[in-house]
């Protein structure tokens, strides 16, 4: 059974308990109706990168209390949402949870990159695209 998803922007935007970068985010698409993987990761603060690298974190730790791993969920699937239609996808709950993979897999990277450990090419990045690309190397 597929499910349509609905999301109200402005509450995104506005809602305290939404992380800094997610309300850029949505702020993004309200006014260019777009926003790429690329320009989301480059215009990421390493305080709002650190931010959604612990969230990822809650998401596997045994030791989170469920309430702790629901709020990282929600705020890591808010953000999969937003870049899924930042790229203009139509989301249905296999999309969803493909991708929310794929922005896990992002974040490390790029927490790597900022590093120095690895090089990565966000022009490769898309939440739906072609794995053909390659998305990092070193």
């Amino acid at each position: 059974m597929e499910h349509a998803y609905t999301i109200d922007i402005d509450r995104i935007i506005s809602d305290k308990r939404t992380i800094s970068c997610l309300r850029n985010l949505f702020s993004q698409l309200k006014e260019h109706g777009y926003v790429t993987p690329k320009t989301f990761f480059n215009d990421l603060s390493d305080i709002d990168l650190q931010t959604l690298v612990e969230l990822s974190d809650l998401t596997v730790d045994p030791k989170v209390s469920d309430e702790k791993a629901m709020e990282a969920y929600m705020q890591l699937s808010t953000c999969t949402i937003g870049l899924l239609i930042g790229e203009g996808s139509e989301i249905n709950e296999q999309l969803l949870q493909d991708s929310f993979s794929r922005l896990i897999t992002m974040i490390a990277c790029e927490s790597l990159a900022r590093k120095g450990l690895v090089t990565v090419f966000r022009e490769n990045w898309e939440m739906t695209g072609d794995d053909e690309k390659p998305w990092v190397i070193k």
